[in-house]
């Protein structure tokens, strides 16, 4: 969980203390690269409807093969739900020439709607 303060961000449940500095390079290249842009940004006031775990475990492979660090697919689903987990993580759709990686790009799409990017900072 992280909280943002006009002068400090706190991050709770880090796994390390290199998550925890990984994680605060991650939000500090975000913001930066925010305040650079912020001449072309528009504001967006469309309210995005979170999908159920479901729908992001539907377009993973479903071959439980541990690779990502969790025991299932359906663990690695709720863990990108939850955002502990990177979209990324999940190997056989993305590491390249994968025999799922015919599946990346749905897996973004669900993703991408629920404000989750494909960028792994880890």
């Amino acid at each position: 969980m992280i909280a943002l303060f006009p002068r400090r961000i706190t991050i709770a449940k880090a796994d390390e203390i290199v998550d925890a500095w990984l994680t605060l390079e991650r939000i500090r290249f975000l913001a930066e690269q925010t305040w650079r842009d912020r001449d072309r940004i528009a504001p967006s006031f469309e309210t995005r409807k979170k999908p159920p775990a479901l729908e992001i475990f539907k377009r993973l492979p479903g071959t439980n093969c541990a690779r990502c660090g969790t025991p299932t697919c359906l663990a690695l689903a709720m863990h990108i739900w939850t955002g502990e987990t990177a979209v990324r993580r999940c190997l056989p759709v993305f590491e390249e020439g994968g025999t799922f990686s015919h599946l990346r790009e749905p897996l973004l799409e669900i993703c991408a709607g629920m404000g989750i990017t494909g960028v792994d900072y880890r």
